[in-house]
């Protein structure tokens, strides 16, 4: 987060040499509310209810500076963001765990090369990846976190953010079902996520107990849009996705472990579908769902959550903060269920679908960038 803070400092600065007399009472109103919400949020940490109030103030200094000098408030002082100025990139794909990025990575392919950053830990891939229209390719930055958590993933992508202009940000990774149409395999694509720990209220006289509240946070709806209709207009690769989905789904989830997962009472489709939008929401928080209890606890707070993670919403808040934002789509494979049916899963294949889930989700990523989605 210090190093966002530090370029909102940067660009206040610069800000106020650019601006004439008359706009300066306005603009040191604005100054004077974000510096104390910096220093609130350094000092106490950084609440839902800060991130809420600096978001407003943000986008009045944005229209201040679009309405004063013609630009948007955010690049004014870009030769000045920490560790020089920002590279520019089609795509960043934040992946939570190395077992996801391992995977991913074999998709990407070896023209992809780390970069290690100089004033973070933290070493990202960059490359490109040709898409469909002639000379053309997609400039294309992956995180591998390292760890779980939306705080982990708010606080890299935000520094990430920092220092790389990007035109989308994707969530990539795996999730646990909770709903009815998602199976083991399967792709999702939600149109919103639910952090569904924020603003919870703490309760309960003879045992502890939260109440959820939850914080929505969108997907672009261009992007949302057009990977709902990628079947109908890119129908080859469509066709090619789901071929090489279930040839792994084969070589991965041997019949054996089909028939123990039936007699367990699990009885699964040998197929792997995507899904999209349609009011669909994926919960994010800090907790995995191992029970009925948890999945109805969540429900509570958003009746239409069909699946549930750790790391989507850090993303999505980090880049929605930015001015102006960039468009962000989540995509995730399904990897297990988020009730007791997870234990038996994983007793069971052995980390088979997680394999499968990551590469479902990273194989549709790629269709999609090739086919242009992400580059106009």
């Amino acid at each position: 987060m210090l190093d966002v803070f530090a370029h909102y400092e940067a660009c206040l600065a610069d800000m106020a040499q650019r601006l004439t007399p008359e706009d300066q009472p306005a603009f040191h109103v604005l100054r004077a509310r974000l510096i104390e919400n910096l220093s609130h949020a350094r000092l106490y940490g950084d609440t839902p209810t800060r991130q809420s109030d600096r978001a407003m103030v943000l986008d009045m200094l944005n229209k201040l500076a679009l309405s004063a000098l013609g630009i948007t408030f955010d690049p004014i002082a870009k030769a000045t963001r920490l560790g020089g100025s920002a590279s520019s990139v089609d795509i960043i794909v934040y992946v939570a765990l190395g077992e996801e990025f391992s995977v991913a990575l074999k998709h990407f392919g070896k023209g992809f090369k780390p970069d290690e950053i100089a004033d973070l830990a933290v070493t990202v891939y960059r490359g490109t990846v040709r898409t469909g229209a002639p000379q053309s390719s997609c400039r294309v930055l992956i995180v591998p976190a390292g760890t779980m958590g939306n705080t982990r993933s708010s606080g890299l992508m935000s520094a990430v953010l920092a220092k790389n202009e990007a035109r989308n940000v994707v969530a990539l990774g795996i999730a646990g079902s909770i709903g009815d149409d998602l199976q083991l395999g399967d792709v999702f694509m939600p149109q919103s996520v639910n952090e569904y720990m924020a603003n919870a209220a703490a309760g309960g006289s003879d045992a502890l107990s939260f109440i959820p509240s939850g914080n929505r946070l969108p997907v672009d709806p261009r992007l949302l849009n057009r990977a709902q209709f990628f079947q109908s207009n890119y129908p080859a690769k469509q066709r090619d996705w789901t071929r090489r989905a279930n040839v792994r789904w084969k070589s991965l989830v041997s019949g054996a472990m089909l028939k123990r997962l039936k007699k367990a009472g699990i009885d699964l489709r040998d197929y792997s579908k995507v899904v999209s939008g349609e009011d669909r929401i994926l919960g994010s928080g800090p907790a995995v769902s191992k029970g009925v209890a948890f999945t109805r606890w969540i429900r509570e707070a958003a009746r239409k959550t069909e699946a549930v993670e750790m790391e989507s919403a850090g993303v999505l808040d980090a880049a929605f903060i930015r001015t102006p934002a960039p468009r962000a789509l989540v995509i995730r494979g399904i990897s297990d269920y988020g009730d007791s049916r997870k234990k038996i899963i994983e007793a069971v294949t052995k980390g088979a679908f997680r394999e499968l889930a990551v590469d479902n989700a990273t194989a549709y990523l790629m269709s999609a960038i090739r086919a242009g989605l992400f580059c106009s």
